[in-house]
C-alpha cells in the first residue's frame, strides 16, 4: 500500500478531472474515477483548531492525506473534488463542529466492495489507545462472534471501545488484508520489523472449545430443534405470526374497527385494542380524505376508503417489518442508555456469563462503552422505514453491543396496549411485563413513510 502525506511544501489540486499531487518534488497523477472513498476525520482538539484531515482512498491501495490547515485543503476539497464527485456536504459541516475523534465518510463509490463478509456495520472491538490516542493497530483477532483490533497491550475493561468494521478501515485501511482471517486465528505485528505473524487457535487453554462440537458437555442436544435458525429469526417469526387485516364498519352512525394489526416486535393488536376516535364529520376534514374523495362523498364511500387505506398501510408495515423492528429497538435502547436503566436487576433479562465487564462496574460505565457503537445509528431515528433506508443491521449492532441483555426474552415480554388510526398515521402504545421497568406506555406515531415520530416512554 502507498500512503502519501501532503506537507506544507507540497501541493494537491484537481486539474482536468485528475488529482495532481506534488509530494517531495514528485508529481503524482490519478484519475478522479479511481477515487473509491473520501473520509474526513476529526480529533478531540475541537473545531477552533486545524485538527481536521481528509483521506483520499484511491484504487490500487493508495491513500493521500491532507490536513485542514494546508493552504490547498479548501480549494482541493470544495472547488476540486466538490465539482467532480457527489460529496456529502452535510457530513463535512457535521465534522467541522465535532469535538471528538471521529470519521466521516463524505463519498464512497457505489462499486466499492467491502472486504469483510460481516459487512461494514458489523460491530467490532478496539481500544481507547487506537481510537482516541491514535496508536497503531498491532493485534487482530477473529473471535467466534466478532473481531478485535487493538494496540497489542494488556487492557482493562474500561479501555474497550466498540466501533464498526467500516470505521476500523477508516483508521487503518491495511486491516482489509485480514478479512479472510479464519475464526480463532489472530495476527500480531512485530514492533521491530513491522511484519505481521498469523497464528491459530487463540482461545485460552482453560476454555473448552471444540470447533467440531457446537455443544459443551453440559448441553443437551435436541435433534428436532431447528438450530440453524438464529434466535432473532425465531423471535421475529413469533412476533409476525398473524396476518394484518382491518375491518372498519359503520354501525348506527358509529365507526367500529375490528381485526388485527401486526407491528412485529411491538406486538399484535386486535379488535378493541384498535381505536379510531374521530367522528365521521371530523374524518371528512382529514387530509387523506379531502385529497382522495369528493367533498360530497357518502359515508359509505368514506368507510370503503378507510378500509382500503389502512389495510394498504398495514401491508406496507408487514413488507418493511425489519425496519420497523430495528427503529423500535433503537428507541428502546436509547431510552435505557439515557435513563441508565440497570437491566442487570431484571433476572430474566440478564445473561451474566455474557457480561464481559466487571460485575461491580456501574451501569453508566457499561452504557458509556457499549453505547459508543450506537452513535452512528443516530441518523436512523426519524428516517423512513419504507425500505428507502435499509435498517436491517440495527438489531445486529444492538445484539453485539449488549450480549448480556437477553433481547429475545425482552421481545417476548412486550405487551401491546392500543393502536390509534389517524389522518395519514397509525400510533401505538406498549409496555413490558417486567413491572414496566423498560417500557411504560411507550408511544410513537408511524407516519405514511413508516418513520417514527413523537416517541415518548414513561
Amino acid at each position: 500500500m502507498r500512503a502519501f502525506d501532503i506537507n506544507n511544501e507540497d501541493s494537491l489540486i484537481v486539474r482536468d478531472n485528475k488529482i495532481v499531487a506534488n509530494v517531495g518534488g514528485q508529481e503524482l497523477v490519478f484519475d478522479i474515477e479511481a477515487v473509491n472513498k473520501l473520509v474526513v476525520y476529526t480529533t478531540c482538539m475541537g473545531p477552533l483548531h486545524d485538527d481536521m484531515g481528509l483521506i483520499i482512498h484511491i484504487s490500487g491501495d493508495t491513500t493521500i492525506e491532507i490536513m485542514s490547515g494546508h493552504e490547498c485543503y479548501e480549494s482541493f476539497l470544495f472547488d476540486g473534488l466538490g465539482k467532480a464527485l457527489p460529496i456529502d456536504y452535510k457530513k463535512i459541516v457535521e465534522a467541522s463542529g465535532c469535538t471528538k475523534s471521529k470519521m466521516f465518510v463524505i463519498y464512497k463509490k457505489d462499486s466499492y466492495d467491502f472486504p469483510f463478509a460481516d459487512g461494514p456495520h458489523a460491530v467490532c472491538m478496539t481500544c481507547r489507545h487506537v481510537l482516541e490516542e491514535h496508536n497503531p493497530i498491532r493485534f487482530v483477532f477473529h473471535d467466534k462472534d466478532s473481531w478485535q483490533f487493538h494496540c497489542g497491550e494488556v487492557h482493562e475493561t474500561i479501555d474497550a471501545r466498540m466501533v464498526s468494521l467500516d470505521e476500523i478501515l477508516h483508521i487503518d485501511d491495511n486491516m482489509k488484508f485480514f478479512a479472510n482471517l479464519e475464526c480463532g486465528d489472530y495476527a500480531e505485528m512485530d514492533e521491530e520489523t513491522g511484519e505481521w505473524l498469523i497464528s491459530h487457535d487463540y482461545y485460552p487453554e482453560d476454555e473448552e472449545y471444540d470447533e467440531d462440537d457446537e455443544y459443551g458437555e453440559d448441553d443437551e442436544y435436541d435433534e428436532d430443534e431447528e438450530d440453524d435458525e438464529p434466535s432473532s429469526e425465531k423471535a421475529h417469526r413469533t412476533a409476525s405470526s398473524c396476518e394484518s387485516k382491518l375491518e372498519i364498519t359503520l354501525e348506527d352512525g358509529e365507526i367500529v374497527v375490528s381485526g388485527s394489526l401486526d407491528l412485529g416486535y411491538i406486538g399484535i393488536f386486535e379488535d378493541e385494542q384498535i381505536e379510531l376516535d374521530d367522528t365521521l364529520e371530523e374524518i371528512r376534514e382529514w387530509d387523506i380524505v379531502t385529497e382522495n374523495l369528493d367533498e360530497d362523498c357518502t359515508d359509505e364511500e368514506i368507510i370503503e376508503f378507510l378500509n382500503q387505506y389502512f389495510n394498504s398501510f398495514a401491508d406496507r408495515i408487514t413488507q418493511n417489518i425489519d425496519n420497523i423492528n430495528g427503529t423500535f429497538l433503537l428507541y428502546v435502547f436509547d431510552d435505557m442508555i439515557n435513563m441508565e436503566t440497570d437491566f442487570r436487576e431484571i433476572e430474566e433479562l440478564y445473561i451474566e456469563e455474557k457480561n464481559y465487564f466487571a460485575s461491580e462496574m456501574d451501569i453508566s460505565e457499561i452504557y458509556k462503552v457499549s453505547g459508543q457503537a450506537l452513535s452512528p445509528l443516530a441518523v436512523y431515528f426519524e428516517s423512513p422505514n419504507d425500505g428507502s433506508v435499509p435498517k436491517g443491521h440495527i438489531e445486529t449492532v444492538l445484539r453485539a453491543c449488549f450480549p448480556m441483555f437477553d433481547l429475545d426474552c425482552f421481545i417476548e415480554n412486550i405487551e401491546p396496549e392500543c393502536i390509534g388510526l389517524g389522518d395519514g398515521e397509525i400510533s401505538f402504545q406498549c409496555s413490558d411485563s417486567f413491572d414496566e421497568l423498560i417500557l411504560c406506555g411507550a408511544y410513537a406515531v408511524i407516519d405514511e413513510d413508516l418513520s417514527f415520530s413523537d416517541w415518548h416512554n414513561f
